[in-house]
């Protein structure tokens, strides 16, 4: 009885470590809207679909999208972030442990902007084709 109650407290203070990542996750979904839609999604030049998409991103990295669409000027976000309040358990619960993993999976802290717009801005030249009537 003493052993598995042992086991058993081990095994809690193992699944306590790392609150930011147990309570917040490792990563967050953002979402990627265009006017107009339809633009190419691409996260660090790997595309991932067209707008609007909601997409799941791990808080490990500082992702840069690229939006594209014929005929119009190439949209980037750079994503930033911001200190994810969680965190603060890990001085109460997790200690430096779970510090440390918070800070390994990126859980420690999260995306400042979960969604958004961009307006996609018509290349000049392609303003000027179709002002002119040419077509292309």
């Amino acid at each position: 009885m003493k052993k598995s109650l042992l086991s058993l407290s081990f095994v809690a203070f193992l699944l306590l470590q790392s609150c930011a990542s147990i309570l917040t996750g490792t990563s967050e979904m953002i979402t990627i809207q265009s006017d107009p839609p339809g633009a190419r999604i691409l996260l660090d030049a790997e595309p991932l679909g067209l707008t609007p998409s909601t997409i799941r991103v791990k808080r490990n990295v500082t992702p840069t999208f690229s939006l594209l669409l014929d005929g119009y000027d190439e949209k980037q976000i750079v994503m930033r972030k911001k200190f994810n309040p969680a965190a603060i358990l890990n001085i109460f619960v997790g200690g430096i442990i779970g510090i440390i993993i918070d800070a390994a999976t990126g859980a420690i802290g999260k995306f400042d902007k979960t969604s958004y717009f961009m307006e996609l801005r018509e290349q000049q030249w392609h303003k000027d084709k179709a002002a002119e009537g040419k077509g292309f």
